[in-house]
């Protein structure tokens, strides 16, 4: 353990003596576990803590982040607050109880007012799997997004429109006989078949657009060779192709998942 933690455990618990051991603590552990409990002691990177009438030892490089009780409790009020509003169905308080910069932040990357989001979850509140805001760091009265929370729903958000694309394409190749666009899916989609083009977004990596890469003559090639890492649809257009009408994201960065955007 180096110096600098030592000095900071060190510090963290004289802020719990003085505290009186009155209110549990909750240690995040590396493992994902959750350990709530009173801080007996501190000896040689071991925290002894009193949880649940018995003591347990939990070592330092095991430990992610310690979250001081009264923080804790202040958060936890908010989200039971937060879960109330919701089976009442009560936008506003729910609203209320989310930061405002995580608002900001969240209309501005999602693209969608957040009452939006409030809305949806009402399917679903019924079950305790109910998608819940992560908390915030900084600021114990409020909930917030962490910034893997916004990035899940971006990549949501874009692999449902190349779904919305695939299925649009589909569509039109019924209509037409068993013909796929030969050209620009805006000038042949929209707005019969569909509003507009949807966007395409990988976050930290490439920027939203709709723009669409059309491949006219592939010399047999597959679509999949024409991938460039520009982060827009990749459509095969040249209908001497085997894969004419296929579309895909043109990005050889990774989702979430560690699979390449390119296969899906």
């Amino acid at each position: 353990m180096s110096l600098i933690m030592k000095v900071c455990f060190n510090v963290f618990l004289l802020l719990i003596f003085f505290k009186g051991f009155c209110i549990a603590d909750v240690f995040f552990m590396s493992d994902g576990s959750v350990v709530k409990g009173i801080i007996v002691s501190y000896k040689d990177g071991k925290f002894t803590v009193k949880s649940k009438g018995k003591n347990m030892d939990l070592f330092s490089d095991k430990i992610d982040k310690i979250v001081p009780g009264d923080e804790f409790s202040s958060q936890e009020k908010v989200l039971n607050m937060w879960w109330e509003a919701a089976k009442r169905r009560d936008v506003q308080t729910m609203k209320d109880c989310i930061s405002q910069e995580s608002i900001k932040n969240y209309e501005n990357i999602c693209g969608e007012p957040i009452d939006e989001y409030i809305k949806n979850i009402f399917a679903s509140v019924s079950d305790k799997l109910v998608e819940m805001p992560f908390i915030k760091e900084g600021n114990k009265n409020k909930i917030g997004f962490s910034e893997d929370f916004l990035a899940k729903r971006i990549e949501g958000e874009t692999k449902g429109n190349l779904g919305t694309l695939r299925s649009t394409l589909n569509i039109f190749y019924s209509d037409c006989d068993g013909v796929y666009p030969r050209f620009d899916l805006s000038r042949v989609l929209v707005p019969k078949y569909i509003k507009m083009i949807p966007n395409c977004e990988i976050s930290g990596h490439h920027k939203k657009t709709n723009e669409v890469v059309i491949i006219l003559n592939s010399e047999n090639k597959e679509l999949k060779d024409f991938i460039k890492d520009t982060g827009k649809w990749l459509y095969m257009a040249d209908p001497q192709n085997s894969s004419w009408g296929d579309i895909m994201i043109d990005c050889t960065h990774t989702d979430k998942n560690g699979q390449k955007w390119s296969e899906y």
